[in-house]
């Protein structure tokens, strides 16, 4: 399976990249910024999306919601014309952070 994921390099994505390298799944680290028509192409030949991309702090408020709400607008937004329902999932918390602002 052609995995995508964001947040990759990060300490999570690492393992999940790893993880997804041991089962035989080919993982495809996608980078920010996450500019629509780049994502695009890289989404197109996959089979699954692992949105696991953010930023804890920020020296702005609106870099922080740019890095974690705007990226997680994008993400699936472009990645839905090209994945089966249900195939594509967002890091855990991120509910949590978008109704707190």
């Amino acid at each position: 399976m052609r995995v995508a994921v964001t947040g990759a390099s990060g300490f999570i994505g690492t393992h999940v990249v790893a993880s997804l390298a041991a089962r035989g799944d080919t993982a495809i680290p996608i980078t920010r910024p996450f500019d629509p028509a780049a994502l695009t192409s890289a989404l197109q030949f996959v089979d699954v999306v692992i949105h696991l991309a953010g930023v804890v702090s920020a020296v702005r408020r609106e870099d922080f919601f740019t890095a974690n709400v705007g990226a997680t607008e994008v993400v699936p937004r472009e990645a839905r014309p090209h994945l089966e329902p249900g195939r594509c999932r967002a890091r855990p918390g991120i509910r949590a952070e978008v109704r707190g602002r």
